[in-house]
């Protein structure tokens, strides 16, 4: 492997691990928000940075494992685990609003209002 792919590769690594980091944050506090407000809009924005944590996560295994030299059998094996996880995930989270949206109309819940949300969504988009 080349001197810059390598760098390039640890970059990835420690960018990867910011990432996870702050999608844990960010899950967390959407989800809370989400549930404390019955907002379906709110906690799918918690699920989908769950989603975004998982797949980071696999993205991190996959990063690290070429990082560390790993044959390139086991990297092509790791993409395509990555793909398939994180395709599974996405489906997940589209059952999840979906399901989520119909149980709101039949039910008619009405979310309250959240700061916290408003504030996790900005921080998200900044």
């Amino acid at each position: 492997m080349d001197l810059a792919r390598s760098a390039a590769l640890r970059r990835g690594v420690r960018l990867e691990v910011v990432t996870i980091a702050w999608m844990f944050v960010e899950a967390i506090v959407a989800l809370g928000a989400g549930i404390a407000a019955r907002s379906v809009l709110l906690t799918a924005f918690g699920v989908d940075s769950a989603v975004e944590l998982l797949s980071g996560i696999v993205l991190y295994r996959r990063l690290a494992g070429e990082s560390n030299h790993a044959a390139t059998v086991d990297v092509e094996r790791l993409e395509n685990l990555t793909t398939r996880i994180s395709a599974v995930l996405l489906v997940l989270l589209c059952a999840y609003v979906l399901l989520s949206s119909l149980a709101g109309l039949v039910f008619r819940v009405i979310p309250e209002g959240s700061v916290v949300g408003v504030a996790v969504t900005l921080v998200a988009v900044i």
